[in-house]
């Protein structure tokens, strides 16, 4: 039972796909300020924490200011008076 034989073509495994990039990576690669995964992970995740506090200064920045003054002065009349009628 040793000598078993097949006829017919031999067939080879396929090539294991490499795992396709990002583009975010690909733009990180292209500046040419990495040069290795682990850097360009570095710079996207220094790239998200700055964005979140950009967001969250424009969303919580402007809470706590002062209203806006009024436009007619206390004790002043909105309506002005009618000359002569």
């Amino acid at each position: 039972m040793t000598d078993v034989q097949f006829s017919g073509e031999q067939f080879a495994p396929a090539p294991m796909a490499q795992p396709q990039q990002s583009f975010l990576m690909r733009m990180a690669y292209g500046t040419g300020l990495v040069s290795t995964d682990e850097q360009a992970q570095y710079v996207l995740i220094g790239i998200a924490v700055v964005a979140a506090l950009l967001a969250a200064y424009v969303l919580f920045g402007t809470v706590n200011h002062p209203p806006a003054p009024p436009a007619v002065p206390p004790g002043a009349s909105s309506i002005p008076p009618l000359n002569g009628i």
